[in-house]
Parts: C-alpha cells; sequence; structure tokens
C-alpha cells in the first residue's frame, strides 16, 4: 500500500466518524430541545400549581367565614 492509498484510507474513515458525530450531535441536539421543553412545561405547571394553592387557600378561607356566619346564626 502506497502513502497515497494510506491517506485516502484514513480521509475515508475521517469522514466516517465525522457523519458518525453530526448524527450523534443531531441526536443530542434534539435532546437538548426536548428537555428544554419539558422544562418550560414543567415550569408552567409549577406556576399554575402555586397559583391552585392559592385560590384553594382563599376557598378554604372563604368557607370558614361562612361557617362563622352560620355558627353566630345558632341554626
Amino acid at each position: 500500500m502506497n502513502k497515497i492509498d494510506m491517506l485516502t484510507s484514513k480521509v475515508k474513515l475521517a469522514v466516517e466518524k465525522i457523519n458518525q458525530l453530526k448524527a450523534e450531535k443531531e441526536k443530542l441536539s434534539a435532546e437538548l430541545r426536548f428537555q428544554q421543553e419539558e422544562n418550560e412545561r414543567n415550569k408552567l405547571g409549577f406556576v399554575q400549581g402555586a397559583s391552585w394553592k392559592e385560590e384553594k387557600r382563599n376557598l378554604i378561607l372563604k368557607v370558614e367565614k361562612v361557617l362563622k356566619k352560620i355558627d353566630a346564626l345558632k341554626l
């Protein structure tokens, strides 16, 4: 095998490795996008959860006020 053949072989191997790395980069990029989107959904869910907790707290206070009024009427 002469030097040109050896160089050709090494170049082919390098091209294959580059293509493998590009494919892996695409997969990792897709996974990163998915994780970022999931993170945003989780943040939104957390905010909504906090909103639900606040609403629940307000409802409990309203129910307690109604109960106190009923108790005051001594029904």
